[in-house]
């Protein structure tokens, strides 16, 4: 029942942003499209272990980039306060707190820290929930997509798509882009990487449509330790 309370709270105090956004109108206006696209919007409220602190995603526009924008913030339930926990340019997002609630990890497309990142692909940070620099954890060819943290604390499982083969990437380079239309099938791929804590993580296969054809992208399970 504690854990249903503050899963209300969180939501409440995420909608309350939302809605003094819009208490900026007066009654008797309409708010024009840009003023609509204007407002922040709060999602993906994930409270701590302890249920003391919220943290969660606050979208903005960038009318730069044309993008919307998501930073995470973090919400002191007690005090009732909240603030910016990550400020830095593109999206950070899927935030999830690590079982001793000293950090937490998210994704994002920020520019990486390493040098050779490729641009625009989702790495794998962390963060002190007490705030701070992020961490890259992560320089990867493609996204990585989801992650899960390991009951100790020290490690994250992650997961992300398997880069093209090499011979695939001169092919395309020296021919072009192009795709199979024959009745060509690929067999389903799920991959299982087990971590030294005993961490299991099954992934089963995603699959998408193009021209009425199933084709096939395995993704890939690894894992990165923290520094404490």
């Amino acid at each position: 029942m504690r854990r249903v309370a503050l899963t209300s709270v969180a939501l409440a105090a995420c909608g309350l942003l939302v809605l003094s956004a819009g208490a900026q109108e007066t009654a008797s206006s309409t708010p024009t499209i840009d003023q609509s696209l204007e407002w922040k919007a709060a999602f993906n409220p994930k409270i701590s272990p302890d249920g003391m602190r919220v943290v969660y995603e606050i979208q903005k526009t960038n009318w730069e980039e044309n993008a919307f924008e998501r930073n995470l913030w973090i919400a002191d339930i007690p005090e009732g306060e909240s603030h910016a926990l990550t400020s830095a340019k593109k999206s950070s997002t899927n935030a999830a707190w690590s079982p001793d609630g000293k950090w937490i990890a998210f994704l994002s497309d920020r520019p990486g820290q390493i040098t050779g990142t490729p641009d625009g692909k989702q790495q794998l940070y962390v963060i002190s929930a007490d705030g701070g620099e992020a961490q890259q954890l992560t320089k990867v060819e493609n996204d990585v997509n989801a992650l899960e943290w390991a009951p100790d604390s020290k490690r994250i499982a992650f997961s992300m798509t398997d880069p093209e083969p090499k011979a695939l990437k001169d092919r395309k380079e020296k021919y072009g882009d192009y795709s199979v239309v024959g009745p060509l099938r690929f067999p389903a791929v799920a991959r299982l990487w087990q971590s030294r804590s005993g961490l299991r993580t099954a992934l089963n296969s995603a699959w998408g449509s193009f021209r009425g054809r199933r084709t096939e992208r395995a993704s890939r399970l690894a894992r990165r330790e923290i520094r404490t």
